[in-house]
């Protein structure tokens, strides 16, 4: 005897999966997904989602959930910003760069309305 399997279709609705961060670092334009929702890459949510469940203060992390934020974000820039990351590279004070941009991404979405 065969049973019929029925599938519900799964949707996500794209206003909001829109970019809404709007940075510039270093001469360039950055529009990024706000951290708090948005159209990120898995990795970087995983990673996103362990900071909020720790209470969401990038003062307050481990050295491992530092490392572990910082080089999903440094993958996420390389490969969805590559002139930017090109730019960084050749930056004498790339860390603090990096840093600063993270920290203002962060405000921006921590202030998104969408959020």
């Amino acid at each position: 005897m065969s049973v019929k399997k029925d599938y519900t279709q799964v949707t996500v609705n794209d206003e909001n999966l829109e970019n809404d961060i709007h940075l510039e670092c270093l001469g360039c334009k950055l529009d990024l997904p706000s951290l708090s929702g948005g159209d990120l890459p898995l990795d970087v949510m995983e990673v996103i989602l362990q900071i909020q469940s720790n209470g969401g203060d990038l003062n307050n992390l481990s050295d491992a959930e530092s490392f572990k934020f910082a080089g999903a974000l440094y993958a996420y820039f390389k490969r969805f910003y590559p002139d930017f990351w090109e730019k960084l590279r050749g930056e004498k004070k790339a860390v603090a760069y990096i840093n600063a941009l993270v920290s203002a991404w962060w405000e921006q979405s921590e202030s998104d309305p969408k959020a």
